[in-house]
């Protein structure tokens, strides 16, 4: 492995609210490797942002 990758873990959950749009947007704006969530899917056919 050459390389050590950054990743927003949930967005950036130290800056704002975990799994908001607050948080991703912050993420994005510090340009990490990738971003993190946990997607559902509720029994009536949505998809969620909910850490278990």
């Amino acid at each position: 492995m050459d390389k050590i990758c950054s990743i927003g873990h949930r967005g950036i959950a130290a800056e704002a609210p975990e799994n908001t749009l607050a948080s991703f947007a912050r993420a994005i704006e510090l340009s990490p490797d990738m971003i993190e969530c946990d997607v559902r899917h509720t029994k009536d056919d949505n998809l969620i942002i909910m850490h278990v």
